[in-house]
């Protein structure tokens, strides 16, 4: 794997996780919820979406930035004991 687009890759899926959570953290302040039973279940059909739609594939992003940060740091210890 190529150090530079390793690089390129993290510092990508770092920008659209840390946007991602930006408008995430927007949207669920927004504490004006509806005032009907039927205004209710479409903001929890919207909660349960993001919950079960949304995050999980965002945790797994999160996983994959670990990953690819020990990959970098493990290839520069590397390339520094050389």
């Amino acid at each position: 794997m190529d150090l530079e687009q390793s690089q390129e890759d993290y510092e990508r899926m770092v920008t659209d996780l840390l946007e991602w959570i930006h408008t995430k953290i927007t949207e669920l302040n927004d504490r004006n919820f509806s005032n009907s039973f039927a205004g209710i279940k479409q903001d929890m059909a919207k909660f349960t979406d993001y919950r079960v739609q949304q995050k999980p594939p965002k945790l797994a992003t999160t996983v994959d930035l670990c990953l690819t940060d020990l990959i970098i740091v493990q290839y520069l210890a590397a390339w520094r004991n050389g």
